[in-house]
């Protein structure tokens, strides 16, 4: 059995993703998960229910606010002071856990915490640095203490890294002696969606921020309202009660309140539901990562229309590549997407059925659990061999 110390966000795709390798491989490994100050509820229940020890450490992401706001780029020398600081305390936290449950590996399980990397030189045993976020390009925010710093530290003797997809690879100039791609685990190969007739609404699903580029979709469909479109939209995730302010003002501004609905956050099993009976399901981030929620869709068999950049294109492309069709629908500007949505309509939910079984076999294949959880198992073994 390998020891395993995970140091985890505590909430969002990326814990969904290692809760579900952790299952996987619960007959090869003794875990272990320490979460950070975003520990909800949720994630914990998971864990809990799985029995896989954890402790929160209340520690948060290790990077520099946006350069946007005036006053964080002037006090970013005492920003750095202080992170230096925590970096210190949450490594020595880290290397008093890996004593004391005997760690082999330290997997950390984010790009955006250095303290991991730092306990594990420390140990003298390997680091794995799953690299899920560009921090900068989808997340708006600096990395600590620059980018250059963070590439040197990603190729050390001893660390090993794991991008989720090839852009993240390329991003940080990643070199074959040390790192991998391996594509996130998401459903079972066997996987079985429930069978729903299709209903009359678009949907949106994810964190409700200007970074998933939801203004930009309420820009679209309210054009395609006004050419004369009848669907719905159903917006579900997590939201600000700021940002709920900007989008009513907006709804309100395009006098189009009846037509959407914000349902907030829904566990795994309602989302699924809803993608199932969906007409299509609406990507509109503008530099996504990976993008769960667009595999977790093709899984439902639900449309995929989907913003033609970054982690979202790479899955788009990866399947056109293989089956020589598309999987999805793409669009590079809100008018397209506008455009889809009434064609959508026009057309009807049959008129893209191949397209809909084309997306379902190729994310059975790629994107299955057993596939995530048989590279991992293989790397962490050839590791502890090195």
């Amino acid at each position: 059995m390998i020891n395993v110390l995970y140091i985890a966000v505590g909430e969002g795709g990326s814990d969904q993703a290692l809760i579900t390798l952790i299952k996987e491989l619960k007959s090869k490994i003794r875990p272990y998960v320490t979460l950070g100050k975003l520990a909800s509820l949720s994630t914990i229940n998971k864990l809990k229910s799985e029995n896989i020890p954890y402790s929160i450490l209340n520690y948060d992401f290790f990077w520099y606010p946006s350069k946007k706001n005036l006053w964080n780029y002037i006090t970013r020398p005492i920003y750095a002071f202080k992170l230096k600081n925590k970096k210190k305390f949450f490594t020595k936290q880290i290397i008093e856990l890996s004593k004391q449950y005997k760690i082999d590996i330290i997997h950390t399980n984010s790009s955006a915490y250095q303290f991991g990397a730092t306990a594990a030189q420390s140990l003298k045993i390997p680091h794995i640095w799953h690299l899920r976020e560009y921090q900068s390009l989808d997340f708006g925010h600096s990395h600590a203490y620059s980018l250059p710093y963070l590439k040197k530290q990603l190729h050390k003797s001893g660390n090993f890294n794991i991008a989720i997809t090839k852009g993240i690879y390329n991003f940080y100039q990643l070199k074959e002696e040390n790192s991998t791609i391996i594509y996130d685990g998401v459903l079972r190969q066997s996987y079985k969606p429930k069978e729903f007739p299709k209903e009359k609404y678009f949907l949106f699903v994810g964190r409700i921020v200007k970074e998933k580029g939801i203004f930009s979709l309420l820009n679209s469909y309210k054009d395609y309202l006004l050419r004369g479109g009848t669907f719905k939209l159903i917006l579900a995730g997590n939201y600000s009660s700021k940002t709920k302010q900007k989008i009513d003002r907006l709804i309100g501004k395009y006098n189009i309140q009846n037509n959407i609905t914000l349902k907030g956050a829904l566990p795994t099993n309602q989302i699924y539901d809803l993608m199932n009976r969906a007409t299509a399901l609406i990507v509109p981030s503008p530099f996504e990562a990976f993008g769960l929620i667009t595999a977790e869709a093709m899984f439902n068999k639900c449309l995929v229309i989907g913003k033609d950049t970054a982690g979202t294109k790479e899955q788009f492309d990866n399947g056109q590549k293989k089956y020589n069709k598309e999987i999805a629908l793409r669009f590079t500007n809100e008018q397209q997407l506008a455009t889809h949505l009434t064609d959508i309509e026009q057309k009807q939910i049959q008129q893209y059925t191949e397209i809909i079984e084309r997306a379902y076999n190729y994310v059975s294949s790629l994107y299955s659990i057993e596939n995530n959880a048989k590279q991992i198992e293989r790397l962490y073994t050839s590791i502890l061999r090195t």
